[in-house]
This record gives C-alpha cells, sequence and structure tokens, in this order.
C-alpha cells in the first residue's frame, strides 16, 4: 500500500492536467508519485490529453534506454596494420630487426678477477 499524505488521498481531491502529468512522469522514472495513484489513474481516463501525453512520454523514454546502437568507427584497418608490425619486428626474414633473446648468465664463462671485459 502506498503511502500519501492525508491532504491527497481524499476522494474528492481533483487532478489537474499539470499534476497528473508530473505523476505518470514520477510513475515512469521509479519515483514517489506526489499522489494517489487512484486518483491519477482516475484523472488519465477520462482525460484524452494526459492519455496521449503518457503515451508519448512512454515512448519517449523507451527509446532512450533501448535506443539502437550507433556505429563507431571502424579501427579494424589499425589492428591488422599493429599485427603485421609485430610479425616483421619478430621475423628477421621480413625485414625487421632480429629478435634478441637474453640468456641466463653462465658463471663458468663470467670472467676472472683481474681481467678486463670488452
Amino acid at each position: 500500500m502506498e503511502e500519501v499524505p492525508r491532504h491527497l488521498a481524499r476522494e474528492d481531491a481533483r487532478v489537474d492536467c499539470r499534476t497528473c502529468r508530473e505523476a505518470l512522469s514520477a510513475r515512469l522514472d521509479g519515483e514517489p508519485e506526489p499522489m494517489a495513484s487512484r486518483l491519477v489513474d482516475a484523472h488519465r481516463s477520462g482525460c484524452p490529453a494526459c492519455r496521449s501525453w503518457q503515451a508519448e512520454a512512454t515512448a519517449v523514454s523507451r527509446r532512450l534506454r533501448v535506443g539502437p546502437v550507433m556505429p563507431g568507427p571502424d579501427f579494424t584497418h589499425l589492428a591488422r596494420e599493429l599485427g603485421a608490425r609485430q610479425e616483421s619486428a619478430a621475423d628477421p626474414t621480413r625485414g625487421g630487426p632480429r629478435a634478441r633473446v637474453s640468456s641466463p648468465p653462465d658463471d663458468s664463462r663470467a670472467p676472472e678477477a683481474g681481467h678486463a671485459v670488452a
């Protein structure tokens, strides 16, 4: 049961179009309505202008929430070019620099103390 202030819950409370649309907008956004839903619904059922407003507001909200995905720029050519560059750099037969693989130091080949290293 919804909580509604007593002065808004009276059966004789009048709902004008502005208040009805404010309540319908709140309902559409999942926010608390400013008055009892049954009063808003009673006004809307007898007011073609508010029914039309609600239909249009619902359609706009839906389009904004689930609108089409706009195509973005195509970067496929850049990805291919980058891949080709990486392959070329790793393959010395394709003109790229030779990959240098470092080996772990071999202590048996370490220079002896006192010997110069070229």
